[in-house]
């Protein structure tokens, strides 16, 4: 399931590289669902939270070109390289 979501995944993490030390709130649509989340520096990890309209929740911990979290109750974890991968495939 979450395969699916790593192009989507890739996106936010692609935006959060220069996160800064406040939280951001940031918004994009893909697919016809819109997503609303902050971003938030916390030491040497990136925080990303927010929603997907329509869609669940989630909540993403970056650190160390790694990704952990939850999207809605479902844990999440997999490797930013992997999540930048698949985007590229899908756009090619």
């Amino acid at each position: 399931m979450i395969v699916t979501k790593l192009p989507l995944i890739a996106t936010l993490l692609l935006t959060a590289v220069a996160a800064p030390a406040m939280a951001e709130k940031t918004s994009f649509t893909h697919d016809g669902v819109t997503y609303h989340y902050t971003k938030t520096q916390v030491g040497k990890s990136v925080v990303l939270r927010g929603t997907a309209t329509p869609g669940p929740d989630f909540h993403y911990v970056v650190r160390n070109g790694q990704v952990v979290g939850k999207n809605d109750a479902t844990p999440v974890s997999f490797r930013v390289a992997d999540a930048v991968a698949q985007q590229k495939e899908a756009a090619a």
